[in-house]
């Protein structure tokens, strides 16, 4: 994953997670985040040096993107009103 650029960052509360086949304490949070030229507020939770960068499902329901599989990118979403 390239770096998609921050805006922001605050930080709610640090709690334990069951991860690396371990448990492990990580700070969670609120980031401002830039992709693909649009800006919104996700949670998050902050990795340490050696973790992985992932982009979570619920950043992609906030962008309203989905991953396409055969190529390989984000794509817009098909957004149904429920």
């Amino acid at each position: 994953m390239r770096y998609i650029g921050t805006t922001r960052r605050k930080l709610i509360e640090r709690r334990g997670f069951r991860a690396f086949g371990r448990s492990v304490e990580r700070e969670i949070g609120e980031v401002g985040v830039v992709l693909m030229g649009r800006r919104r507020v996700v949670p998050v939770i902050f990795g340490e040096k050696g973790d992985s960068a992932i982009l979570g499902v619920t950043a992609l329901e906030i962008f309203g993107l989905e991953v396409d599989l055969v190529r390989g990118v984000l794509k817009e979403a098909e957004l149904l009103l429920l």
